[in-house]
């Protein structure tokens, strides 16, 4: 398990195991009561060992980080692993591509996403 500096500080990311493990921002203790593993102070959810996260942005021309299949849940377009929202330019969208991956999950991705990802696009 990962050290945290205060259950109650600043949100730091947070490991949640539902279905498959996901990353999210939470404060330790908010993270704990949902069943996760908090990461500890100043952690982020890039290259955190629950899954990768990146860039995920929506109609709306926000941004947050999210595992790609959370973004195109969410209704966004993930901008690929270990992107971050400072990164991308979420008003200037990419168009997005059916995208296969080697798991056999298909999701609707940005041509460059899909293809860091391992899945060739099916336009």
């Amino acid at each position: 398990m990962h050290e945290t500096s205060s259950l109650q500080g600043e949100p730091e990311a947070c490991c949640l195991f539902d279905q498959e493990p996901v990353c999210n921002f939470l404060q330790g203790d908010e993270c704990i009561a949902q069943g996760g593993e908090p990461l500890g102070a100043n952690s982020n959810c890039l290259n955190s060992e629950c899954t990768p996260a990146g860039a995920c942005c929506f109609p709306d021309e926000t941004c947050s980080l999210e595992s790609a299949e959370s973004c195109t849940g969410d209704g966004g377009i993930f901008q690929g692993d270990d992107t971050t929202c400072d990164g991308v330019n979420c008003d200037i969208l990419p168009p997005s591509v059916a995208c296969c991956l080697p798991s056999g999950d298909c999701i609707d991705v940005s041509e460059r996403a899909c293809t860091e990802s391992g899945g060739p696009s099916s336009g």
